[in-house]
């Protein structure tokens, strides 16, 4: 017995050399049987032990105990010799635990592709799996025993079932009429064979994860091995084809030539949402008091008055006091910015270029985005970032309201004496339109610097900066503690804050469809350009759209489109700054062109068979990732356009007709189409009007993924689809041969 020192608690030592060879005979008979097949005791525990860590299933898993144990033979009389298999041999003990039967199957596959460095295979793997104190085996040693468990298990023809998976893969090639790879049996690394079969392991030893491999080398191999050892946790497509799948998905094996001559991809995603149990869904969004302190470069403000303190903060470097007049201006312009859709003011038009995505309809997306009672929730928020009491709206036109604000904001700068000192064409660089014309359409850096140094230049840009956020933050749900940061505003590029509406009509490489935090400030430098930020995080604080929340289409009416929550994304108890959404590939549509006699009735036919979501953790964000089962096909779907789609989706009004019922198509004057849940627009060069009906009724997940951005698109409400079709506008462009904005592409969504 020996004693800690550090310690009361006593550990049992067991000297092994105090034991005589007489010692052995207690074990003499299990010794004979691993001896006389020239396999070392340690090398057989080491490949149980690894065998313990993989869950095998199916076919070939049930007939290994049988293969292990049989012993059958066939005697030669003549040379007095037998051949087959002895009883009790070394293999055969395998069979009495699930540990060695799934490693005799694992070395199977693994001595059946290597056949040379299988030992050495098993070495790298015992070193990833066990812990040190459990990799005593050499690889001479690991050869000898994997070579035996090999040879008994060959009777299930490894060869043979690499074969139908090779073939069924090349067959879903030419079904889809495209070139099989040539490099499905490409040799693959000791090194790379350790790391897949250690990462599935790591995968069937947890619910909640899964492991995808991805690409098309040496794929043909490990689409053999899952098939033979996990068909049942396994999900094996060919270009989002499903050859093979398991009840559940523990494995993913996506062989696909999206990006041709690349190595084997192996990541971890964690499982946020199974089929059937997407409703209420919860992404991993937590609070997390985290403070960071406050410097002169990365200035954070409470959200309560955060816009006039940070006005007050940068005009103070002019002279120019930001006084109640000037926020109660500025607040009067923002509560009529929404209602810009319905303005007829053409110099406001010129001076702010605003978007509107259904031209010549009363209908005023803008309000309607922010809920029920967009007039009082439009006066809370400006009286919370101005820090102001105002009572009501002054203005109606917002062509007197911005008159209002340039006459106040010139009386404040008059007061203060704020002068142009800059030596180029005033006209150019201090001129208020000029100074927000290049906001809008962004300056480059010596034109941004040459107005920027003069008083009177930095004063308009300032308060132009101040406005735009001003209109982002109406649309933004703060909850307590949220934070904003001035840099996030003020020292953002001038294209990223577009004066008014382009955050809802243009899609932006942030946030979804809300420039507040910048990419290049919340994110690491290796997303690159390209990447599609579902949320972003700074100074404690983390902005991301509502519908994260339950990746379900919910039209504003009662929630907020944003939300500015304190924390960060918490997921597998580690911190994250962002999340973002997966990149997927340009893909042909596979729309349906109705016939004029068919009759279409709402209902749930282009609702997905299941829907996938899956987070892929990163060193410093997660990459959300939603795979949808349609017609067969695993399809990835972005759900970064969804949402960005679903603003510009507004809700039918309701009619006296019963929602379901029927649309003969032959009424219709264009043409009309069916399309799968996948997020393509159909291709029409000719660019004439056609209406295209989403049939995902009951389902709001797959309303939310039908949201196409380039789509006048209307969700039923109470409605039925022919009047739908009056309100969208479809039958009218078609009678009067007008197009749009969209060149005559509508959609509506049943639900």
């Amino acid at each position: 017995m020996a004693t800690n020192g550090n310690s009361n608690s006593l550990s049992t030592q067991f000297d092994v050399g105090n034991l005589s060879l007489k010692s052995l005979s207690a074990v003499q008979d299990l010794l004979a049987i691993i001896s006389a097949d020239n396999v070392t005791p340690v090398a057989l525990t080491q490949m149980e032990a690894i065998g313990s860590l993989f869950l095998i299933s199916g076919p070939y898993a049930a007939k290994t105990p049988d293969c292990l144990q049989r012993c059958s033979s066939v005697r030669l009389d003549r040379l007095s010799l037998a051949v087959g298999w002895r009883k009790n041999d070394a293999a055969s003990l395998m069979a009495n635990t699930a540990g060695g039967q799934a490693a005799a199957l694992l070395c199977l596959g693994i001595f059946s592709i290597f056949y040379s460095s299988g030992g050495l295979v098993l070495l790298l793997l015992s070193r990833k799996l066990l812990p040190a104190t459990s990799v005593l085996a050499s690889p001479k040693q690991l050869d000898q025993a994997g070579s035996l468990l090999k040879e008994k298990m060959s009777c299930l023809g490894f060869g043979n079932l690499l074969a139908s998976q090779v073939h069924r893969i090349f067959q879903a090639y030419e079904l889809l009429k495209k070139p099989a790879p040539v490099d499905l049996l490409e040799i693959i690394s000791n090194d790379a064979i350790a790391e897949v079969l250690s990462s599935i392991s790591q995968a069937l030893r947890s619910e909640e994860t899964i492991v995808r491999l991805k690409g098309t080398k040496c794929m043909g191999y490990i689409a053999g091995l899952v098939a033979m050892m996990f068909p049942e946790e396994s999900l094996i497509t060919v270009e989002r084809r499903v050859i093979l799948e398991g009840p559940r998905k523990s494995v993913i094996v996506d062989i696909t030539t999206d990006h041709p001559n690349q190595p084997l991809c192996i990541s971890f995603e964690t499982i946020l949402g199974r089929p059937g149990r997407l409703q209420g869904i919860e992404l991993p969004f937590r609070n997390h008091f985290f403070f960071l302190p406050d410097s002169c470069e990365n200035m954070s403000f409470h959200w309560r008055g955060w816009l006039s303190a940070t006005l007050q903060l940068n005009l103070c470097q002019i002279g120019v006091s930001c006084g109640t007049e000037l926020l109660k201006a500025i607040g009067q312009l923002l509560l009529t910015f929404p209602a810009l859709s319905n303005s007829t003011g053409e110099l406001f038009q010129k001076k702010f270029d605003f978007g509107h995505p259904f031209p010549g309809s009363p209908f005023n997306p803008l309000m309607s985005l922010l809920g029920q009672f967009p007039e009082d929730l439009m006066l809370k928020r400006c009286n919370e970032i101005l820090n102001i009491s105002l009572v009501k709206t002054e203005y109606k036109d917002p062509d007197d309201a911005f008159s209002a604000l340039i006459n106040t904001a010139l009386q404040a700068a008059t007061v203060s004496h704020v002068k142009c000192v800059c030596t180029h064409d005033c006209a150019l660089y201090c001129d208020l339109i000029e100074v927000w014309a290049y906001m809008k359409s962004g300056a480059d850096r010596e034109e941004e610097e040459a107005f920027i140094d003069c008083p009177i230049g930095y004063f308009w840009y300032t308060l132009g900066r101040c406005v735009n956020a001003g209109l982002y933050s109406l649309f933004i749900d703060a909850r307590d503690n949220a934070c904003v940061s001035q840099c996030d505003i003020l020292s953002a590029a001038p294209s990223d804050f577009a004066p008014a509406t382009s955050f809802l009509v243009a899609t932006s490489k942030r946030v979804p469809g809300h420039p507040l935090y910048r990419s290049g400030r919340t994110a690491p430098e290796d997303y690159g350009s390209s990447q599609l930020i579902l949320a972003s995080q700074r100074n404690g604080s983390i902005l991301f759209p509502s519908t994260l929340y339950s990746l379900e289409l919910c039209v504003p009416t009662t929630r907020p489109l944003w939300i500015l929550a304190d924390g960060y994304i918490i997921s597998n108890g580690h911190l994250y700054r962002s999340m973002l959404a997966e990149m997927t590939l340009n893909r042909a549509s596979k729309e349906r062109l109705l016939k004029k006699r068919e009759v279409i009735v709402p209902s749930s036919v282009d609702v997905p068979q299941s829907v996938l979501v899956t987070s892929l953790e990163f060193p410093d964000y997660l990459r959300l990732c939603v795979t949808a089962r349609i017609s067969g096909e695993d399809v990835p779907l972005n759900v970064y356009n969804a949402i960005d789609a679903s603003l510009r989706v507004r809700r039918s009004l309701p009619c006296r007709h019963d929602p379901n019922t029927p649309l003969v198509v032959s009424d219709m004057p264009g043409r009309v189409f069916t399309l799968p849940v996948h997020g393509i627009a159909i291709g029409d060069r000719r660019r004439r009007p056609y209406l295209v009906i989403m049939q995902t009724k009951g389902d709001p997940t797959a309303q939310l993924f039908a949201c196409i951005k380039a789509y006048n698109t209307m969700i039923l409400h109470r409605c039925c689809l022919s009047c739908a079709t009056k309100q969208l506008g479809f039958s009218d462009e078609l009678s009067k041969g007008r197009t749009s904005s969209k060149g005559g592409r509508y959609m509506i969504i049943v639900s």
